[in-house]
């Protein structure tokens, strides 16, 4: 930080020339503040407005400036309404909501066929879903998350495991997945949001919160590769493609570490770069 130094005469005579600094100094510095209290991309990775009838945002923005709403409904998105005769929306009382318990702005999966067998997954997705205790379709307890899932059996228990996805590099230690069978598995999820709610101090959602998740920017098909995903999506979500987008440029999903084809394999690497990605584009 800079420092200023001042006579008692010269401060006198200059008072509102130091006031006037004091103040652009406090200035600057919330600027500074607020930027680094936001995602390094927080100029082009965007929320949009809220939605009056269901209480989500109308879209995220990613890095890329992809722009996608809840996909509901449909052949190429994940969650349906409940009657889809009639309009989406989210009532203070559950009985009379119409919508689905989560949603999603977009998600991509990949799952590893392994020698040995068990499942290799991996979630990823920028989600909806209702935080009360109960978990309810209630107007006010909407939230919004980046989620990263990884989940692997079939393991050496206490090996050590690297897994590198799109959004990123883990290292996990297998832990006994209580089967009785001296079985590993890894566990995994993160979320990063909005808190559930309903929260006395700080009712509601923060939608903005999501966007501190790793999940930017979005995958979509890779367009070197046929088929082009459905007119108005990134993809879709019953097909698996080969997917761009990651930060790392790696668009793969692999496990690397003793026995990663499954327990007993001697197969030490797996890997997949088939997704299956939702998203519907605004």
């Amino acid at each position: 930080m800079t420092q200023y130094a001042t006579s008692g005469k010269k401060m006198a005579g200059d008072r509102a020339v130091w006031l006037a600094v004091a103040v652009a100094l406090v200035l600057a510095l919330a600027a500074l503040f607020a930027t680094l209290a936001q995602p390094a991309d927080a100029a082009v990775a965007k929320v949009g407005p809220t939605n009056a009838a269901n209480g989500y945002p109308n879209w995220y923005q990613d890095s890329n400036r992809v722009r996608l709403g809840l996909c509901i409904g449909g052949r190429f998105c994940l969650a349906t309404l409940p009657d889809p005769t009639k309009p989406g929306v989210v009532a203070a009382n559950p009985a009379a909501s119409n919508f689905p318990d989560e949603s999603f702005w977009w998600a991509g999966e990949a799952s590893i066929d392994r020698p040995g067998g068990g499942r290799a997954l991996l979630v990823l997705a920028r989600e909806a879903a209702f935080g009360g205790s109960d978990e309810a379709v209630r107007d006010g307890d909407q939230v919004s998350f980046s989620r990263v899932r990884i989940r692997v059996s079939n393991l050496r228990v206490g090996a050590t495991y690297t897994v590198t996805h799109p959004y990123g590099v883990d290292t996990f230690v297998a832990e006994n997945d209580g089967t009785g069978t001296n079985t590993g598995e890894i566990n995994f999820t993160e979320d990063v949001g909005c808190a559930l709610s309903p929260n006395p101090a700080s009712p509601g959602c923060n939608f903005g919160d999501a966007l501190f998740g790793r999940v930017d920017p979005f995958l979509v098909w890779n367009p070197a590769v046929s088929p082009a995903p459905p007119a108005g999506y990134v993809g879709n979500p019953n097909v698996g493609h080969r997917v761009v987008g990651s930060p790392n440029n790696t668009n793969f999903f692999r496990i690397t570490g003793p026995d990663a084809g499954g327990k007993g394999t001697g197969v030490n690497t797996v890997q997949t770069s088939r997704f299956f990605v939702q998203g519907k584009l605004r």
